[in-house]
């Protein structure tokens, strides 16, 4: 084994945000935002957004965050607190330290025992209401 084999493996390291793609956002814990925030990019909430989030691809409420906002994206994944509606094209999650105050319209949705959630579940309109040029209303 080379000498340098070792310095070479000492020097790689895991990625410690694997949860989140490289080209991902992520809103730290002191962040807050007010407003439309719209992104063609994954994006992590650990702080708190008050407005509107639209989202291409994934969005995830960190256990940190708190969202008084209505998301749409293709996946949401709720750890912390959620007060909207949430509309995705692909798939819904809330985990069991999530709190969600809202609607959920989703084809796929997985509530993990533990969490809270008040609201209506939809997965039928789901599949034509996420996507570009459907006739259906969208919430």
């Amino acid at each position: 084994m080379p000498a340098n084999a070792n310095v070479r493996e000492a020097v790689e390291m895991s990625n410690p945000y694997n949860t989140v793609p490289e080209a991902g956002s992520v809103l730290g814990p002191s962040i807050r935002f007010t407003g439309e925030l719209t992104s063609a990019e994954d994006l992590v909430v650990l702080g708190e957004i008050n407005g509107t989030i639209n989202q291409s691809t994934r969005v995830t409420v960190g256990p940190t965050g708190v969202v008084n906002a209505s998301i749409r994206a293709g996946h949401i994944a709720v750890q912390g607190r959620v007060d909207g509606d949430l509309l995705a094209s692909k798939s819904v999650v809330v985990h069991a330290s999530a709190e969600v105050r809202g609607n959920i319209t989703a084809p796929a949705i997985s509530i993990e025992p533990g969490a809270v959630f008040t609201g209506s579940i939809d997965m039928e309109a789901a599949r034509g209401a996420a996507k570009p040029g459907s006739s259906r209303p969208q919430p």
